[in-house]
């Protein structure tokens, strides 16, 4: 398989250009390009219907992952609720009663 340079698909940017725009190491970029080869003759789709799949892809990644994050962020509080507000005020009386009858 033949592998293909950034100029084929711009050809105007150097490659260190497109990697200071984005701030992605020069791996980062062979490996998304690599993504979206696959993408390419996975699905016969020209290289920028391929990179936009893969950028949904990605952003539907993040979201799930930013939803994720608030609901363990919900369950948290949840938990620090009850461990605060219902746990701890019995148990510290339980421990002052053992105290007064010791």
């Amino acid at each position: 398989m033949r592998c293909c340079r950034s100029s084929e698909y711009f050809p105007n940017v150097a490659l260190s250009e497109l990697m200071s725009v984005q701030g992605l190491s020069k791996r980062e970029w062979l490996a998304l390009h690599a993504e979206v080869k696959a993408i390419q003759q996975e699905f016969g789709l020209s290289y920028k219907d391929s990179a936009h799949r893969l950028y949904l892809a990605e952003i539907s990644r993040l979201k799930t992952l930013e939803r994720a994050h608030q609901a363990m962020s919900f369950v948290q509080q949840r938990i620090d609720k009850v461990v605060d507000h219902e746990l701890i005020p019995p148990m510290l009386k339980l421990a002052e009663d053992e105290e007064g009858h010791a």
